[in-house]
């Protein structure tokens, strides 16, 4: 069993930390690692509070992020839109009756 932590997840940790104070727990990334693969069951028994703490950051901060995202993006989008529109032929509406 492998466990990836990317750059953008690990730097959630000390976010997660800061959010809920609790003793710190000083591990490198590269211990974790080596607990991940030598024990998994153990390493997710010791880090489940650290990874709680930091989901709960991700989820305060990534609707603010997903609407900075898209309100900074959405712009170019519609010119985009603009340049590549082409328009369709006219609906023909059966008449009435």
């Amino acid at each position: 069993m492998r466990i990836e932590v990317d750059r953008t997840s690990a730097s959630l940790f000390p976010s997660g930390r800061e959010t809920v104070p609790r003793t710190h727990l000083p591990v490198s990334v590269a211990q974790i690692y080596e607990m991940a693969r030598t024990n998994p069951w153990s390493a997710i028994q010791l880090f489940w509070t650290t990874t709680w703490h930091a989901l709960v950051v991700w989820a305060l901060v990534a609707p603010f992020v997903a609407a900075l995202l898209y309100f900074l993006l959405l712009p170019g989008f519609r010119r985009v839109l603009r340049k590549t529109h082409v328009p369709l032929p006219p609906a023909e509406v059966p008449a009435a009756g």
